[in-house]
């Protein structure tokens, strides 16, 4: 569980170290948040909403999610 608080957390600071002022916010849906979350067999379900649409952040983004990886 701590780890999956580790990840949360770095995905939130990336996200608003990428997007600064244009996050709005970051939205866990899935079965992480419907309590069936198993940590050998689910992905991490979430929406992240923008004040305008992405462009020039869209690389550092993915490259920035995929490095938050934390191999359970």
């Amino acid at each position: 569980m701590i780890r999956l608080i580790e990840f949360l957390i770095s995905l939130r600071e990336g996200l608003s170290e990428v997007l600064k002022n244009n996050l709005i916010g970051i939205y866990l849906h899935g079965s992480l948040v419907l309590g069936d979350f198993n940590c050998k067999t689910s992905d991490i379900d979430f929406v992240v909403l923008t004040e305008k649409i992405l462009s020039s952040e869209l690389p550092h983004l993915t490259e920035g999610v995929a490095s938050c990886f934390i191999p359970w």
